[in-house]
């Protein structure tokens, strides 16, 4: 199942951002893993990330 993920990003040097993504995750324990990638590539660029919302979406 697909899901559609939304961040609030915050930086010390840009104004904040929401942020869409979408994620592939058959199982809870694959979503998690989906979501901790999406927040580690963030942080890795100095952002503060906050998941505002998952939603999941039909498959096409």
């Amino acid at each position: 199942m697909k899901y559609q993920v939304t961040c609030r990003l915050t930086h010390p040097n840009y104004l904040p951002a929401t942020v869409v993504t979408f994620v592939d995750a058959h199982t809870h324990c694959e979503l998690d893993t989906a979501l901790a990638k999406v927040t580690v590539k963030w942080q890795a660029r100095g952002y503060i990330v906050r998941i505002t919302k998952v939603i999941g979406c039909q498959r096409a």
